[in-house]
């Protein structure tokens, strides 16, 4: 008489037990994943459309390879968390040998204040002599932004009569004229923001987000 095969049963805790165990390698899996291939979190679906022209209006030398990562950063007079986000920018490792080429927007939140955007265009005129960085330091950090005469002729010692002509020149404002437009077509409501390769980066700016979204980019 042929040997009778017994069914193998499973108990609940059995399956409970496999499901757990399948659960737990699915989680590594991805979690292998994520380290392998990194991807950046992003408030927006898709790219920002007006990024080639915060390229063409941003304070920054030329881009000068096709193969360089722009990095656009909206700041403001006063803005003290811009210069924590400036300094993490910074303190970026380089990626494949790669940093990313920053450029400046100058945004001002409404309601419009002229003497925030009259900072601003001191910028763009200590920009014009060789000492952007020192100025928005300085503007940053100052009690007072809009004292921006004094920090830039008096703490920078740059020269008053080219900071005096540029200011009454009419480029100069536009300029900062678009940048403040370009930060509220983007629905922006506060400084600092951060812009890498057409994506807006989702707070918060912190280094170890930055520097994620920095590798992120580079390593795709």
């Amino acid at each position: 008489m042929p040997a009778v095969s017994k069914r193998t049963t499973f108990s609940p805790s059995d399956i409970g037990t496999t499901l757990l165990a399948l659960s737990a390698l699915a989680m590594a899996w991805l979690a292998w994943q994520h380290i392998r291939h990194p991807r950046l979190r992003l408030p927006v679906a898709t790219a920002v459309p007006e990024w080639a022209e915060l390229i063409r209006v941003a304070t920054w030398p030329p881009i000068r390879a096709r193969s360089q990562h722009a990095m656009i950063v909206f700041i403001e007079p006063g803005c003290q968390a811009c210069a924590t986000v400036l300094r993490a920018i910074d303190s970026l490792r380089p990626v494949r040998g790669v940093t990313p080429q920053v450029g400046y927007i100058y945004f001002v939140h409404a309601p419009v204040n002229h003497r925030m955007i009259d900072a601003s265009t001191m910028a763009e005129c200590a920009n014009a002599q060789g000492h952007l960085a020192e100025y928005l330091s300085a503007l940053f950090l100052a009690d007072d932004p809009a004292d921006y005469g004094t920090i830039a002729a008096t703490d920078l010692h740059l020269d008053e009569n080219r900071l005096n002509e540029c200011m009454r020149r009419t480029d100069a404002q536009a300029l900062v004229e678009r940048h403040v437009m370009a930060g509220r077509q983007l629905g922006l409501r506060q400084a600092p923001a951060v812009l890498l390769d057409g994506f807006l980066i989702s707070p918060p700016l912190t280094f170890r987000a930055l520097d994620s979204a920095w590798s992120s980019i580079v390593s795709k």
